[in-house]
């Protein structure tokens, strides 16, 4: 049960870093398409979504 909590733990962890990673592509979008920092902007979205994954893929300890 222990190990079950960790998981879970550990998966909600990732869900949030996904959230906060989808939020700022929102963001990131908006400010885009109003014309600031257009090239830029995809460019982090990616490294954001990728940071999460990463960290869904890192082990559990």
């Amino acid at each position: 049960m222990g190990l079950e909590k960790i998981q879970n733990q550990h998966q909600l962890e990732c869900l949030r870093k996904i959230e906060k990673a989808l939020d700022n592509a929102e963001k990131r979008y908006n400010m885009s398409q109003a014309g600031l920092y257009p090239d830029q902007a995809l460019t982090q979205v990616k490294t954001d979504l990728n940071k999460a994954w990463e960290f869904y893929l890192k082990p559990r300890s």
